[in-house]
């Protein structure tokens, strides 16, 4: 490794406070990554709206799903763990049954199927194939 981070582990090693202050501007650093990762999934972000001759004429507040996606993903792996097609294909038919959305025809519980299949699938980053539709 070279440049500035090898200067710093190297430094680090030879002076134990130095490695402290390393490591606490790290937690720092990592403690605002967070903080502007709820801003903007929470909070939002204000973005300008332009009218047709160029001026500002408003602005709307935008939501990262994403950024919140990943932050409650951080919180609860366990429940966001990269799930087989088989296993959202159980998923499904859990959620289904429950509803009484079994007394629906074929053609509609297919269709059905396939748009939570396809939802699902979004929500744990494109699934991996086992043979199942998706």
């Amino acid at each position: 490794m070279t440049g500035a981070c090898a200067t710093f582990r190297e430094e680090g090693k030879r002076d134990p406070e130095f490695a402290k202050q390393i490591a606490e501007a790290r937690e720092q650093a990592d403690g605002d990554l967070l903080v502007e990762m709820h801003r903007r999934a929470v909070e939002g972000t204000s973005e300008p709206i332009f009218g047709p001759n160029g001026q500002q004429i408003g602005s709307k507040r935008r939501y990262s799903d994403r950024l919140l996606l990943e932050k409650i993903k951080s919180r609860f792996p366990a429940d966001f763990a990269q799930r087989s097609v088989s296993e959202v294909n159980a998923t499904v038919q859990a959620r289904v049954e429950p509803m009484g959305l079994d007394k629906l025809s074929p053609e509609s519980r297919a269709d059905l199927r396939r748009i939570l299949e396809r939802e699902l699938a979004r929500d744990t980053d494109d699934l991996p194939r086992d043979g199942g539709e998706q």
